[in-house]
């Protein structure tokens, strides 16, 4: 399964206002974005069909 980089995703799935490369990281180490590795020091998302959306949470 082929891979792109975080800022490729982010730029993929947040067309317009886009988050930072760091807000990206953070819900990636918290496992809010299916597929997200570590590879080195680099993030990494596997390229799906759906994008791989970000999983939102919950209001409290």
């Amino acid at each position: 399964m082929s891979k792109i980089t975080l800022a490729e995703w982010k730029e993929k799935n947040f067309p317009g206002k886009v988050p930072s490369l760091r807000t990206c990281q953070n819900w990636a180490n918290e496992g809010r974005i299916p597929g997200a590795m570590k590879m080195g020091g680099l993030w990494f998302v596997k390229a799906t069909e759906d994008g791989g959306r970000c999983e939102r949470r919950a209001e409290k």
